[in-house]
C-alpha cells in the first residue's frame, strides 16, 4: 500500500490484486483442462489398444489346438453376446417401473400444456396414470420488486 494514498488508493490497488489473481486464476484452469483433456485422450486410446492387443491374444490361445478361422469366430461371438448382455442390462435399469411413471406423467403435462397453449403456461397433473400419487410441476419463481425469486403461488 502506498504511503500517503489513502484508503480510497488502497482498495483501489486490492481491487487490481483481486482482478489479477482472478485472471491468472482462469488462465490456470485453461490450462489444466488442456493438458487433463489430452492425457484423457492418450488413456482412452491406450486402453483400446490394451483391448485390441487382449483380444488378439485370445485369439492366438485359441488357434493353438483350432484353426484360426474357427477361434476368430469363437472371439467374435463371445465379444457378440456379451455385448447383448450388456445391452439387456442397460435397458432394463433404464426402464424400472419409477422412470415408466415419471415418463408418463411427463407426457400428460406435455399434452396439457399444448392443449393450453392460450392459456395457462404451468398446467397441473391431477392423476397419475399407474395410481401413484398426483403430481404437478414446481410454481414458476418469479421476480419480485427487489429482483429476488419467490414462489409464484
Amino acid at each position: 500500500m502506498p504511503e500517503g494514498g489513502g484508503l480510497r488508493e488502497a482498495v483501489r490497488d486490492v481491487a487490481r490484486h483481486a482482478s489479477a489473481v482472478a485472471r491468472l486464476q482462469g488462465e490456470l484452469t485453461r490450462s489444466e483442462l488442456r493438458s487433463s483433456g489430452l492425457l484423457g485422450f492418450g488413456a482412452a486410446v491406450f486402453a483400446v489398444m490394451s483391448f485390441l492387443l487382449l483380444t488378439t491374444l485370445f485369439v492366438a490361445a485359441l488357434a493353438i489346438p483350432l484353426p484360426l478361422w474357427l477361434a476368430i469366430l469363437i472371439v467374435m461371438l463371445v465379444y457378440m453376446a456379451l455385448a447383448g448382455v450388456l445391452g439387456v442390462a442397460f435397458r432394463a435399469s433404464r426402464q424400472s417401473g419409477v422412470a415408466k411413471d415419471q415418463a408418463r406423467i411427463t407426457m400428460a403435462t406435455l399434452r396439457s400444456a399444448r392443449s393450453n397453449a392460450g392459456g395457462d403456461a404451468t398446467p397441473q397433473v391431477t392423476a397419475a396414470p399407474s395410481g401413484s400419487p398426483s403430481a404437478s410441476p414446481p410454481a414458476p419463481l418469479v421476480p419480485d420488486a427487489q429482483g429476488s425469486h419467490v414462489d409464484g403461488v
